[in-house]
């Protein structure tokens, strides 16, 4: 009986070591993805998504918390450097040493620095410009479904925020 379970514990082992190696992330890589999040800004983004959480989340407290208990909650239970580690897999998961090195060469590079500061505002742009789109879209596909229903008004019960007629 001890001779049967040693090969399915034997093999069992070998698939948890398999499943394990390819989770792990040497220190070189991590010192890259690193480096990688600093010079992309998502470092900075975590911090601004961790206040605009703690703010929604005060939007939505009872009156009465003490101003003090938002920054001790935040340094407890929103640390930057906790999400950072749990992302550090991922990203060694999806880049090689060799393209970390290159993606890190162009972040330090002026290219990649004016990349870097010019995204905010580009989004800020695009993201104007991708709801403007969407209301022109979706009320000419409001008039397509007034013309195949044959009415004249929006009696369909189509809404669309941002777009009145």
């Amino acid at each position: 009986m001890n001779r049967i379970c040693k090969p399915p514990t034997a093999i069992l082992a070998a698939l948890c070591l398999a499943l394990t190696a390819g989770a792990q992330v040497t220190k070189e890589q991590e010192t890259g993805i690193r480096k990688m999040m600093r010079l992309t800004g998502m470092i900075d983004m975590i911090g601004q998504m961790t206040d605009q959480m703690i703010s929604s989340i005060k939007q939505g407290a009872p009156a009465g918390v003490p101003e003090d208990f938002w920054g001790r909650a935040r340094e407890k239970r929103m640390k930057a450097e906790d999400l950072i580690a749990r992302m550090i897999p991922v990203y060694a998961k999806y880049f090689s040493m060799e393209d970390l090195k290159a993606i890190n060469a162009f972040y330090e590079s002026p290219a990649g620095q004016h990349f870097v500061a010019s995204l905010g505002p580009m989004m800020q742009e695009n993201m104007k410009i991708g709801q403007a789109w969407g209301q022109e879209v979706s009320q000419k596909l409001i008039d397509d479904l007034k013309a195949e229903l044959g009415r004249k008004e929006n009696s369909v019960g189509v809404t669309v925020p941002g777009v009145t007629k």
